[in-house]
């Protein structure tokens, strides 16, 4: 059997259907917020390549970290190296860093009050830019 609604009841309905619209558009929003925190690469490629890298036996070893924005900006300049040049250099397809996340990454880098102390690392990632 079908109800027709009454004014009040399809009003109610339509305040409902915006507040789960709201909802789908904001959430959709902190999704593409938190992928666009490592970068624009997906939480999914991350989980991925570290479940590949636990299960592979070889001889090498594979970095599976993506920087965020906020490590890029603000964690000292003796560990970030290392987790910069692992992510481009040693990572599994997955995650491997395309040309527009690495000029991304010298935009924050340039922002940095320690830009010396990254000379190398910078030099590298602009080197990597110019090639991929």
């Amino acid at each position: 059997m079908i109800k027709r609604l009454g004014k009040s009841e399809s009003a109610h309905i339509d305040q409902l259907s915006d507040a789960v619209l709201w909802r789908l558009n904001f959430g959709e929003m902190l999704l593409m917020q938190n992928d666009f925190e490592w970068f624009g690469t997906p939480l999914e490629n991350i989980e991925s390549a570290k479940k590949w890298a636990d299960s592979y036996h070889g001889r090498r070893k594979f970095h599976v970290r993506v920087p965020t924005r906020k490590e890029v900006l603000s964690m000292p300049a003796n560990e970030l190296s290392p987790l910069l040049i692992g992510w481009m250099v040693h990572s599994p397809t997955e995650i491997i860093p395309s040309k527009v996340q690495i000029e991304l990454v010298l935009e924050l880098l340039c922002q940095r009050s320690d830009t010396s102390e990254l000379a190398a690392v910078i030099a590298m990632c602009k080197q990597y830019a110019r090639n991929h």
